[in-house]
């Protein structure tokens, strides 16, 4: 007899029961190996750049990181445990695909927002209600708050999309995060912790990277996939405790 299926906008099991386990996750031994190796890889594909190259190997370097990230996302959606499996990581094919949509799934939503900004500026001008630099403050900080707030669900896309361009459903996005309110509330404030982290671990890449003359940017990546790792499950997770309540069902 078939399981009986879920009812359509009730989670998967417990979101924040799975919380402790996605930030334990980093220190799964197939995860943190495949880590270091992502990061060895990275930092010398980021070491092959100089001059005008050096941009180009710096995104290539994310593109590598992305195409680790995404797999864990992935299968974090699914429910699934442990390290990915090659299989299920993005085809080396797609890797400058991969380093598209991490870079656009930043940047497109703040410009977006600047965009948005900028005419309300304007409307905020012409009706007297800012008539100085100062008064733009609110109107920046409100821009700065919503591009924070989207932002893991930019990222979600990215990682479900294909192409150089998947991931740039900006309604989706907004979906993402509406339908699921209670949910991207409590993945967003579990991912501060992880930015902390992430924010203390490029300080210690630095240190590393100013004591050690070879493999500073490596040290760095490494430690760097820890955090990484953790807020990529958290992604996926959201996706896949609230799988009905998003539609994906």
């Amino acid at each position: 007899m078939a399981p009986p299926e879920e009812p359509l906008g009730e989670a998967r099991g417990s979101f924040v029961g799975a919380l402790p386990g996605a930030y334990a996750y980093a220190f799964n031994p197939g995860v943190m190996l495949q880590g270091v190796l992502t990061a060895l890889f990275a930092s010398f594909i980021y070491g092959l750049g100089f001059g005008l190259l050096s941009l180009f190997s710096a995104l290539i370097a994310q593109g590598v990181i992305a195409v680790f990230l995404f797999a864990i996302i992935s299968r974090a959606s699914m429910g699934k445990k442990g390290a990915p499996a090659p299989a299920e990581a993005v085809g080396a094919d797609e890797l400058v695909s991969a380093t598209f949509r991490v870079f656009l799934a930043f940047f497109v939503p703040l410009l977006v927002l600047a965009w948005l900004s900028a005419g309300l500026a304007d409307l905020g001008r012409f009706t007297g209600v800012i008539t100085s630099l100062s008064d733009m403050t609110p109107l920046v900080k409100a821009v700065g708050a919503l591009w924070l707030l989207y932002l893991p669900s930019s990222l979600i896309l990215a990682a479900h999309g294909t192409g150089c361009l998947g991931g740039l459903n900006l309604i989706a996005g907004v979906k993402l995060v509406t339908r699921a309110p209670i949910g991207y509330a409590i993945l967003w404030v579990a991912l501060l912790p992880v930015v902390g982290l992430l924010a203390g671990c490029i300080l210690l890449g630095g240190l590393a990277s100013v004591a050690l003359p070879i493999g500073g940017t490596f040290v760095t990546m490494a430690l760097c996939m820890f955090p990484l790792a953790m807020g990529a499950r958290l992604l996926g997770l959201y996706m896949y405790h609230y799988e009905y309540e998003l539609g994906f069902a």
